[in-house]
């Protein structure tokens, strides 16, 4: 409205008193229909809340890019979000490579049907139609771009903290010639509703852990450090009153 937004956490209602938003933390929360999600009563809500911002994050720039059957893909970054990409590029008949910062979960990645795991750019042979960055921390902009094929896109969705700026340098953007890369933030609601009809209809879920709220700072540390797998999900119900 008027060019303003409102997001569901961490943000302060300029329609209402500037009350703060909650998101998934609010005891309730009242939205216009035209904000909701229809979610079936028999769906898995512990696959589906990840969904709702994994799966769409990831979703959207994968469909922006027109990803097809056939086409190459890479998936930098293999947490929560490297996952999801990986799931629906392969489910749109892609065929996808994954780069992560070890090997840790090349087995995880092999299994889910990725055809190989790179720990670095260099000497990569391979070049995509489509690239999809996850990556949290300061990286390369341009060693992952310089890997597009002509015409080939690359969409950025993993932001490193304030303090790390990132920069692509443009002398070599402009030699590398005919790639593009643009930034995606996750989606709009027809396009989360389309998103969330596709995974429900083909199972694809993220890969979660349930955790009580006695094991939030548990898993903020293992967040940090690098030590979860991919998405934790707390159980409210274990939430005393």
């Amino acid at each position: 409205e008027n060019g303003k937004c409102v997001f569901t956490y961490d943000c302060h209602d300029c329609f209402h008193d500037n009350e703060p938003t909650y998101g998934g933390y609010s005891n309730n929360i009242v939205v216009s229909e035209k904000f909701a999600v229809n979610v079936p009563q028999d769906a898995p809500l512990e696959k589906v809340a990840p969904l709702l911002c994994a799966g769409i994050t990831t979703y959207s720039p994968i469909k922006f890019s027109n990803v097809k059957a056939g086409d190459k893909v890479a998936v930098a970054g293999f947490g929560g979000l490297g996952v999801m990409a990986l799931k629906y590029a392969i489910k749109m008949g892609a065929e996808v490579s994954v780069f992560a910062r070890n090997k840790n979960k090349e087995k995880e990645a092999l299994e889910l049907g990725a055809k190989a795991l790179y720990t670095d750019t260099k000497g990569v042979s391979e070049r995509f139609d489509f690239i999809i960055s996850t990556i949290p921390t300061a990286y390369d902009v341009n060693a992952y771009a310089e890997l597009l094929k002509f015409g080939g896109e690359m969409a950025i969705v993993g932001l490193p903290p304030a303090d790390e700026k990132l920069n692509i340098d443009l002398t070599r953007l402009v030699f590398a010639a005919g790639k593009k890369v643009y930034g995606s933030l996750i989606g709009g609601m027809k396009e989360t509703q389309e998103m969330l009809d596709f995974s429900l209809k083909h199972r694809i879920y993220p890969e979660t852990e349930v955790i009580s709220v006695e094991q939030i700072n548990e898993a903020y540390e293992n967040l940090t450090s690098g030590k979860a797998k991919f998405r934790y999900v707390i159980d409210m119900k274990s939430l005393k009153e």
